[in-house]
């Protein structure tokens, strides 16, 4: 693991460090950044920020519908699976003692973001189960159509939707397609 060279991660209100990567990597972007005025770096760097926001709010809105969904259908992860789930991934993922602690260091990630993330990731996997258990239950015989509109009935309740977007508030400047406030064509909870 190295770190994220410094930079790439855009770091309002001068962008200094951002629009020093940007000059210094150009091969890398396929863009010919060396034609570009610092304004227009500096004006990529905002863009990026932008979309870095945009992406993250989506991944929390995400996240929280999920766990919305599993207590609409009475689903829960407790801690000791939480922590379970976190202890297997680590293992998993970093086998070499300090890699964990490193990967977080690097990522600015916390041991509270990462149990959030399983929580997430235990839920996702039992609505999936549910919904697997439940379409087996499905007559036989019905058409790909029918048997869509079946599951569609299922879930209809579930997030995303626009009932869950109908009560999701986001601050200006932070609106995406899960919002309230959003005025788009997309639909609910799809990254825009």
């Amino acid at each position: 693991m190295t770190p994220v060279p410094k930079g790439v991660i855009p770091d309002p209100p001068d962008y200094t460090a951002c629009i020093a990567y940007l000059k210094s990597t150009p091969q890398k972007l396929g863009e010919r950044i060396s034609t570009l005025t610092a304004a227009q770096l500096k004006s990529k760097c905002v863009a990026k920020s932008k979309e870095l926001k945009v992406l993250t709010l989506n991944t929390l809105i995400t996240w929280y519908w999920t766990l919305a969904a599993g207590k609409t259908l009475g689903m829960k992860a407790n801690e000791a699976e939480v922590k379970r789930w976190l202890e297997g991934f680590s293992e998993r993922t970093f086998p070499k003692k300090g890699e964990y602690a490193t990967y977080l260091k690097l990522t600015g990630q916390t041991a509270s973001d990462m149990l959030l993330r399983g929580r997430v990731q235990l839920i996702e996997s039992k609505i999936f189960h549910r919904l697997s258990a439940l379409q087996e239950l499905l007559p036989k015989g019905l058409t790909a159509q029918q048997r869509q509109s079946a599951v569609a009935k299922l879930t209809q309740n579930l997030p995303p939707g626009k009932r869950w977007a109908a009560m999701t508030t986001c601050r200006e400047g932070y609106v995406v397609s899960a919002c309230k406030e959003y005025k788009g064509s997309l639909a609910p909870g799809i990254p825009n």
